[in-house]
């Protein structure tokens, strides 16, 4: 067995997407104008920005960004709301990592200007975030490695991590932990005799098409939001456009709203006051701009299909059907009563679309250790609403030490743009005021303090206390 190894951070992240760009990005900056040290480890399972290469399920690569690329790990380069004046400084530095200076480097940049700056696809996108990577080096590592288990320690979390030549290796976030990444796709009843038949969207091309789909197959997609689209779009540049789709959902399909007020709200939630707003107004606002919506151009896509239906209701389970389809059993509204509340429809393929959380996953690994948390907290891990209500300032569970960051579920408190790529540098510079509030001093230690007293609880007593 290979030597155990064990790496010591500040903070872990775990994913080497967007959101660990961003925050390693700021790291390198804020570590360069004197504000730390601050150490960084960024753990990722596969490779760099797996999951937009289109090497590893949930996108084929090929599907087009639904963020403006201008939207990339600075934006939107307005850090002197947690640093102070200092935070112009920090902007200018971040420069070196934006979109427009990529693609300078690239020798592209006057192509994409002259093609009318249009949004680059998934796999572009990876490119870009592997080349911050690379960049972002003052206290920032990339360890490549599966984590097993996570639990505490008296040093901080400790991560037990497989490396990808079979070795073991610790990881120690001395301060705290970063979750990013898609999560676990929300489960979908299924009958074990047709599991072969549901996908989600961490199915991989190879495990597509595997499952022999004739061209002129009926496929099913659960959801109507982007996972679900992104879903629908990549079966049919795999298998072919004669796929009949049907799309089942608690509502019919909407258009993501794409006005300058929408746009504005995600990139500053203070536009319109968010914390300010009744929680049932933030969450339609979510609703009609971010859950079960589609973008423009996947709406453009989808209408150049020709088998293309909508059912409204929810999937209460798949089981077998006829000549070994999946049957998939659909609530319909109470009222239709000539459906007598529910439809029966088999299909050669069903792919669930309704979206991930990354709560299943955080459970998982901390096994035993998550008793303990939620015993601090006073309720489940599993609760997401809680969860959700308890995150701070710094987009981590109050009152837990070390910390546990949670950005893909701080919408609803923060902000809507944190839970996507809309506001990756205003993401970076809540995380990080967690840690980097001793060495400041002065108006920015002033504006460090408001961010912080805008957290939805008091800190409290932490774990390992």
């Amino acid at each position: 067995m290979t030597e155990v190894v064990t790496t010591r951070a500040d903070v872990v992240v775990l994913g080497a997407g967007p959101k660990a760009a961003a925050v390693a990005s700021k790291v390198h900056v804020l570590n360069e104008l004197g504000y730390g040290p601050l150490r960084i480890a960024v753990v990722e399972q596969r490779e760099v920005a797996a999951f937009w290469t289109g090497r590893h399920g949930f996108t084929s690569g090929a599907e087009l960004l639904g963020t403006r690329p201008e939207k990339d790990v600075g934006f939107p380069y307005q850090s002197a709301t947690h640093w102070g004046p200092r935070g112009r400084e920090i902007d200018r530095l971040m420069l070196q990592f934006s979109w427009q200076s990529h693609l300078v480097e690239l020798g592209e940049y006057r192509h994409w200007v002259d093609a009318g700056a249009p949004c680059p696809v998934h796999r572009e996108l990876a490119r870009y975030v592997s080349w911050v990577l690379s960049r972002a080096t003052q206290g920032v590592e990339v360890r490549l490695a599966r984590v097993a288990a996570i639990a505490l320690h008296p040093d901080g979390w400790l991560l037990s991590c497989e490396t990808p030549d079979g070795g073991r290796e610790h990881v120690i976030a001395e301060q705290g932990l970063v979750l990013t990444g898609p999560g676990a796709p929300r489960p979908l009843a299924c009958a074990p005799e047709v599991a072969h038949r549901v996908i989600s969207p961490a199915a991989t091309t190879a495990e597509t098409r595997a499952l022999r789909v004739p061209p002129n197959g009926r496929i099913c997609i659960v959801g109507s939001g982007e996972s679900a689209v992104s879903l629908a779009l990549s079966l049919t540049r795999e298998l072919g456009d004669g796929l009949k789709l049907t799309f089942v959902a608690p509502s019919l399909p909407c258009s993501r709203a794409e006005s300058f007020l929408e746009n504005s709200v995600y990139s500053d939630p203070q536009t319109v006051g968010w914390r300010q707003l009744a929680e049932a107004d933030r969450q339609d606002f979510i609703h009609r701009t971010d859950r079960g919506v589609m973008s423009p151009d996947a709406v453009a896509q989808l209408s150049r299909l020709r088998n293309l239906t909508f059912v409204v209701g929810r999937v209460r389970e798949v089981k077998r059907g006829e000549g070994d389809r999946a049957r998939v059993v659909i609530d319909r509204p109470a009222e239709v009563a000539h459906l007598e509340g529910e439809e029966r429809l088999d299909f050669d393929l069903v792919a669930n679309g309704m979206g991930s959380c990354p709560l299943p996953a955080l459970i998982g690994l901390l096994g035993e250790t998550a008793t303990i948390i939620e015993e601090r907290l006073g309720f489940a891990l599993s609760d997401e609403a809680s969860v959700k209500r308890a995150l701070d300032a710094t987009l981590a569970l109050a009152g837990l030490t070390p910390r546990i960051h949670l950005p893909a579920l701080a919408g609803l408190v923060h902000g809507p743009g944190f839970a996507n790529l809309s506001c990756l540098g205003r993401l970076s510079d809540h995380v990080l005021s967690a840690y980097l509030l001793a060495p400041l001093a002065g108006e920015a230690q002033a504006a460090m303090c408001a961010v912080l007293a805008d957290g939805p609880h008091e800190d409290r007593a932490g774990v390992r206390r």
